[in-house]
């Protein structure tokens, strides 16, 4: 039989849909997030939650009780990504948190430990990324991706050391139910429902690897049981530009919502290109759904 599995961040967005695949495959889950105010559908999926952070000795040790396996979704997520400020409190949690965790992992007897990190910490390249591609945390978030990757490199030292089995996946930009209200597809959704124009910034050129939740969920619970340890990346293979995005999410939706091109004249922004899923595909069979599909799939569920 499968033993339970421990989900950090269970509260977060990424994290309530990993529990619910979790429990859909048949794993029982027990939870650990800072946010007591823990969405109702998301704690009854729980068989319990530990309320605590990573620091916190007591609370891992009580949290990992039993646990077969973990899926390291806790993070600190800046309120202004730019702020250098922000650095260490990303440092304290998202790398020593995610340390501490590893560790208090190995001495109950845990192996796998799955991590979501992120593909934005990759160099900018015209090439799809690969998991052997340059990473260099350099960009707009550096902050946050650094000690994302101080994570990563964390993990792969105990790899390294000791019995621990990490699953690294580096995640594109992530859209499905429950997403933040304010990133650029939610706006495109919500402007669409509500019949309002669609409004595409930088002359809609930027592009961006755009996968839905429920694929990154999928990678989590194969990723479980299946794969050598590593990193992997969890995307859908494909870079759409804004101006193609507000233009299928219209169609997702059946909107008339007229679609404005603004700032055509400023400086190009390349955003980010397709990441390569070749591995997990290899590794778990990994197959996301199409754009169109995870839109219409999500303006189903708005």
């Amino acid at each position: 039989t499968q033993g339970p599995i421990l989900v950090t961040g269970i509260s977060g967005f990424i994290g309530r849909h990993v529990a619910a695949s979790l429990v859909a495959a048949g794993y029982e889950v027990i939870g650990f997030t800072r946010n007591t105010d823990l969405p109702r559908e998301t704690a009854r999926l729980c068989s319990r939650v530990t309320f605590g952070d990573l620091g916190h000795p007591t609370a891992l040790k009580e949290a990992l009780e039993g646990v077969a396996g973990v899926c390291h979704l806790a993070a600190y997520l800046p309120s202004d990504y730019a702020d250098p400020s922000e650095a260490e409190a990303c440092l304290s949690v998202n790398a020593l948190g995610t340390l501490e965790l590893a560790r208090a992992a190995l001495r109950s007897g845990v192996r796998r430990m799955v991590y979501a990190s992120t593909a934005s910490a990759y160099l900018r390249t015209s090439e799809p990324l690969t998991e052997e591609s340059v990473v260099s945390p350099t960009g707009h978030a550096a902050w946050y991706q650094t000690s994302k990757v101080a994570g990563e490199f964390y993990l792969e030292r105990l790899r390294d050391s000791d019995a621990l089995s990490p699953v690294i996946l580096r995640i594109a930009s992530c859209y499905g139910p429950g997403m933040e209200p304010r990133s650029v597809l939610a706006r495109f959704v919500a402007c669409a429902l509500r019949g309002e124009p669609l409004e595409v910034f930088h002359g809609g050129r930027p592009q961006a690897d755009f996968v839905h939740v429920l694929d990154v969920a999928q990678c989590f619970v194969s990723a479980l049981s299946a794969g050598e340890g590593g990193v992997y990346n969890a995307g859908s293979g494909c870079a759409t530009t804004l101006l193609e995005l507000a233009r299928a999410a219209k169609v997702a939706l059946g909107s008339s919502s007229p679609v404005r091109v603004l700032g055509a004249d400023n400086p190009v922004l390349s955003g980010s290109p397709a990441l390569s899923i070749a591995k997990a595909a290899a590794a778990w069979g990994y197959a996301p759904m199409s754009l169109q599909s995870g839109l219409a799939t999500f303006a189903a569920s708005s």
